[in-house]
């Protein structure tokens, strides 16, 4: 090994192998379970066996729910918005649609004058949000999303349901509308006289979804290893989210795999599905699957997720747990120069492994500074940024 390892291996990073791996995980749309994602499965596989990592796939039942159409309409002027766009796990309405009169919730707690009635409501589609309004009695949820619309998925339910839990998968009607569109439905329940008609249809089912394992053994600690992960699946082509992590995953395979008796440790790379449409199924299936070796020696779980957005050069806001703050804190001090927030990481972002009491470090590492766009600024407040 040179004498700075971690300088050599900085400079073996390829910015052409990064976009090639980025490009061609993202010729698909990866919805979870669907046969292009196993297609970006197949790519991913064949290129960590080329690289010589010893390599196994699983496959899973997984609860997956893929929004489909979306509509509202409103009675009298104007007939309805221009776009608009159901949520993973949200009900689907019946064919004709669901009507109920609207009233404004902004951001207040939910109470007995939503019963019976559609909600609006300003922000994302946020789990807790909708269930909130469900359990006040409201039939239905419109969400005003800032500005531009966000995918998202209203399950409070981590992984797939069981028995114990499987009553509080969402049973109320959601859909998402642009900023504009929502002004313009707030101005008229302000009235009073705003009854819409939602038309959604969301396919949930049971699927087979896979997750891919690629380990490198390390040579002092050969059964120990780090548990370094990122999904696959995706909203759309996903470039970004989460293609691009994943290329961060192959490359830094493909250089420690020409290093490997210089690891300490091993390295075990984790690709999940199930992120975007399970609410962290792949993970949580792998957690509870192999809790035991990952309890007796997995030493630290780094997540990797949507890294490489335009102008994305704030570092200092990663997240960490307080434990691993330290050599987070050291790695962003040396790659940017920046100083580590202490941020902790919060219910998100196939954080699966903590009941296994196993360290973990960074989700979405990089961002955007404040204001620079609104697609960063609706991102932050997922993070609590």
């Amino acid at each position: 090994m040179p004498r700075n390892p971690e300088q050599a291996i900085k400079k073996a990073v390829s910015l052409l192998r990064l976009m090639t791996y980025t490009r061609e995980v993202s010729r698909w749309v990866r919805l979870s379970g669907s046969e292009d994602e196993a297609r970006a499965f197949d790519y991913l596989e064949a290129t960590l066996k080329g690289f010589g990592l010893d390599v196994r796939r699983h496959q899973h039942d997984a609860l997956i729910s893929w929004p489909g159409e979306a509509s509202l309409e409103t009675a009298g002027a104007p007939q309805g918005v221009d776009r608009c766009i159901t949520h993973a796990f949200s009900a689907s309405t019946p064919p004709g649609g669901l009507e109920a009169e609207v009233v404004d919730a902004g951001e207040r707690e939910f109470g007995p004058a939503d019963r019976g009635k559609i909600v609006l409501v300003e922000g994302l589609a946020m789990p807790e949000r909708a269930r909130a309004a469900e359990q006040a009695g409201a039939l239905g949820v419109i969400f005003i999303n800032p500005p531009e619309l966000h995918e998202m998925i209203i399950s409070t339910i981590w992984g797939s349901p069981t028995p114990e839990n499987v009553a509080a998968l969402p049973k109320i009607v959601a859909v998402s509308v642009r900023q504009e569109d929502g002004a313009a439905l707030r101005e008229r329940a302000g009235t009073g006289d705003l009854r819409v008609r939602l038309r959604t249809a969301v396919d949930t089912r049971w699927r087979k979804t896979p997750v891919l394992i690629a380990d490198l053994k390390g040579r002092d600690e050969p059964d120990r290893f780090v548990l370094f992960s990122g999904h696959v699946d995706s909203w759309h082509h996903g470039a970004m989210d989460n293609g691009s992590a994943n290329a961060v995953m192959v490359e830094m395979a493909r250089i420690f795999s020409r290093r490997r008796r210089g690891l300490r440790r091993g390295i075990r790379f984790a690709f999940w599905s199930g992120h975007s449409h399970g609410r962290y199924s792949g993970s949580t299936w792998y957690a509870d699957t192999h809790w035991d070796d990952l309890y007796r020696h997995a030493v630290l779980h780094l997540n990797v997720d949507s890294p490489g957005g335009k102008g994305a050069a704030l570092l200092s806001e990663a997240l960490t747990m307080a434990e691993t703050w330290g050599l987070a804190a050291r790695c962003i001090k040396e790659v940017s120069g920046q100083d580590l927030q202490r941020r902790r990481i919060s219910r998100m972002g196939d954080q699966s492994f903590w009941g296994i009491g196993l360290p973990s470090m960074f989700v979405d590492i990089s961002a955007q500074p404040a204001g620079a766009s609104p697609a960063g600024d609706a991102i932050a407040s997922l993070t609590g940024g």
